[in-house]
């Protein structure tokens, strides 16, 4: 579903950003979804990289102001929002195999590991331990 979902984002913007003969009002939302496209694409070529929002924007080549109008219009979120998705989302895929939940925090750039776990919690509806030990029993020799 997630590759499903980037691929059409990918392609509505490569078709809108080729409609040049937009007129200026038509062209706002084919922008700002082209925006949205780029960032996003950012983000998910550099998961192992925890970029930040002036980062991106930097790459995107917009202003924050810009950025915070394309994601809220585009998505219904903050691009801050949407960068704490992807990387929560990355850490639960990590604790499969990590040796411990700091190791998938730390990766994933979380740093304050109180905020982390409220976060995560909120997201997943479990604790990172929790999903941690359910993907990694212990497992009684003898």
């Amino acid at each position: 579903m997630n590759t499903l979902h980037n691929g059409l984002v990918s392609n509505v913007a490569a078709l809108v950003e080729s409609r040049a003969d937009l007129a200026p009002d038509a062209a706002a939302p084919a922008r700002r979804w082209a925006v949205v496209a780029r960032a996003r694409e950012t983000i998910h070529s550099r998961p192992d990289e925890p970029i930040s929002i002036a980062e991106l924007c930097r790459v995107v080549g917009v202003s924050r102001r810009t950025l915070q109008y394309c994601f809220q219009d585009v998505l219904n979120v903050s691009p801050a929002s949407f960068l704490r998705a992807v990387r929560l989302n990355g850490v639960r895929r990590m604790l499969r195999t990590a040796t411990s939940v700091t190791e998938a925090a730390a990766y994933w750039g979380f740093w304050h590991f109180g905020h982390f776990s409220r976060d995560y919690a909120a997201m997943f509806g479990e604790l990172p331990s929790q999903t941690h030990r359910r993907f990694n029993p212990r497992r009684k020799d003898g």
